[in-house]
C-alpha cells in the first residue's frame, strides 16, 4: 500500500506537546558568537567557509557518566563530531533504570550542548531509542498516529530548543528503523514497512525544516541485510532538503556469513579489502553519485574478533578514499560490559581500549589536534 504520511496537525499533536514542555526548565542555548552551519553541497557536507567536513566522532549516551571530562577527552583524542544517542523518555520523565545515570532530562543536553560548544565538537542529536527495552519505538509505531505524534513533537522540542546553536548541527531521525519491521512487531496492515517509515520520516522532516531549516536531516533505511530493496528509496528528497543518508556497518556482524567480512576472519585480507570496497561502492555510490552525503552513525569494532585490526585499518581507508565520515560505537562507558566499548572501564580518564586507540591515532592523522583549528573535521 501507498507509504503512511506523518498526520499531526493543529490538535492531534497539541497534548503530546503539552506533556513534554513541563520538562523545559532553561532556555535554550545562546547561539555562539560566529555560527557555523553545515549544509550540504551536492554529496559533501560543508561549512559556511565552503569547506568539506568528513564529521569523524563517535558514539556516547548523555545519561551516563555525563560530566564534561568525557568531552575533553574526546576531543583530545582527535574526535570532532558526537553523535548523541538520547532515549525519548528521558525527555518526559526520567527514570533510574541504569546506575550512575544523569536523570535531568533536557538539561543534561544543554549541558553536553555548552561542552562541545566551548570544546569545538559538533553534535549530531540521535533518536536511539524510546525508552529502556524499547528499540527503537513501540511495536505499533507505523500505524499509531499517536505515538507518531509524540516522536515528531519530541524532535519539534529539541529542534526548537537548539535551533540558534549551530553546535547541533543536525539530527538523525531514528536509529536503525528496520527494527519496526521485524516480523513479530510488524503489524499485518502495514504491506509496505519501508515505505511507511520513508513516510513518516519525509514528513517529520518537512514539518521541522520550519523550525531550523539550517540542520542536517540524517535519515537511516531499512538496511540492506534485513529487507529486499531496503536502501533508502527517494533519493531526490534527500538532496533537496539538507538530507544526509546514514547507514551502520560492524565487522562481527559479518564475519560468519558476508563474503568481505569471512575472508578477513580467514586471513585473506586481499581478498577481504577488495570484496568490502565492493560492498560500499554497492550501497553507498548509489547516494553519492547522485549528490547525497552519506555518513556513517555507527562503525564497530571488537578486539576478539579475527584479524580486527587489519579489517579496521582497511575500512577507515576504504571510507576515507570515497569520502565518507563515521562515528565509532561506542563512547558511552556503559554501566554494563559492552563489547564495543572504545573506552577502558577498568581505569579512570576515559583511556581508550585497543580498538578505541587504533581509531583515535587514524582520525589524528585526518584533523589537527584540539586548539589548532577552528573548524573540526576539516580533511
Amino acid at each position: 500500500m501507498p507509504a503512511r504520511q506523518l498526520a499531526v496537525r493543529a490538535g492531534a499533536g497539541t497534548a503530546c506537546l503539552a506533556a513534554l514542555l513541563w520538562v523545559i526548565s532553561l532556555p535554550a542555548v545562546a547561539e555562539e558568537p560566529a555560527a557555523d552551519w553545515l549544509h550540504t553541497e551536492g554529496r559533501w557536507i560543508k561549512d559556511r567557509h565552503g569547506d568539506i567536513q568528513k564529521l569523524y566522532g563517535v558514539n556516547t549516551v548523555v545519561r551516563l557518566k555525563n560530566e564534561k571530562a568525557k568531552f575533553e577527552a574526546a576531543r583530545k583524542q582527535g574526535f570532532t563530531t558526537i553523535r548523541l544517542m538520547l532515549f525519548k523518555n528521558d525527555l518526559e520523565k526520567p527514570v533510574k533504570d541504569f546506575p550512575d545515570q544523569d536523570r535531568s532530562g533536557l538539561e543534561a543536553i544543554d549541558k553536553a550542548v555548552k561542552w562541545c560548544q566551548e570544546l569545538g565538537i559538533r553534535l549530531i542529536l540521535d533518536h536511539q531509542i524510546w525508552g529502556k527495552d524499547i528499540e527503537p519505538a513501540p511495536t505499533d509505531f507505523l500505524t499509531n498516529e499517536k505515538q507518531q505524534a509524540e516522536w515528531l513533537n519530541m524532535w519539534r522540542l529539541l529542534v526548537d530548543r537548539y535551533k540558534n546553536n549551530s553546535t547541533v548541527v543536525g539530527i538523525d531521525l531514528m536509529n536503525e528503523p528496520n527494527g519496526l519491521k521485524h516480523k513479530m512487531k510488524l503489524p499485518a496492515s502495514v504491506a509496505d514497512p519501508q515505505g511507511a517509515w520513508e513516510g513518516i520520516a519525509k514528513s517529520a522532516i518537512k514539518d521541522l525544516k520550519t523550525i531550523n531549516p539550517k540542520l542536517l536531516f540524517i535519515v537511516e533505511d531499512f538496511g540492506r541485510t534485513n529487507a529486499p530493496n531496503g536502501l533508502w528509496r527517494d533519493v531526490k528528497f534527500l538532496k533537496e532538503n539538507n538530507g544526509v543518508y546514514s547507514s551502520h556497518i560492524y565487522y562481527s556482524g559479518h564475519k560468519q556469513w558476508n563474503p568481505w567480512g569471512k575472508a578477513y576472519a580467514s586471513g585473506d585480507f586481499e581478498t577481504g579489502k577488495k570484496l568490502l570496497g565492493k560492498w560500499m561502492d554497492e550501497g553507498y555510490a548509489k547516494y553519492t553519485a547522485e549528490g547525497v552525503p552519506v555518513w556513517m552513525g555507527e562503525i564497530g569494532f571488537r578486539s576478539d574478533d579475527p584479524h580486527w585490526q587489519q579489517e579496521m585499518t582497511d575500512e577507515l581507508q576504504l571510507f576515507d578514499e570515497r569520502g565518507i565520515g563515521y562515528a565509532l560505537y561506542s563512547y558511552a562507558v556503559w554501566p554494563w560490559p559492552e563489547p564495543f566499548d572504545i573506552v577502558d572501564r577498568a581505569n579512570p580518564g576515559y583511556q581508550l581500549t585497543a580498538v578505541g586507540q587504533l581509531f583515535s591515532a587514524h582520525v589524528l592523522e585526518l584533523v589537527k589536534p584540539a586548539g589548532e583549528t577552528e573548524r573540526p573535521g576539516k580533511p
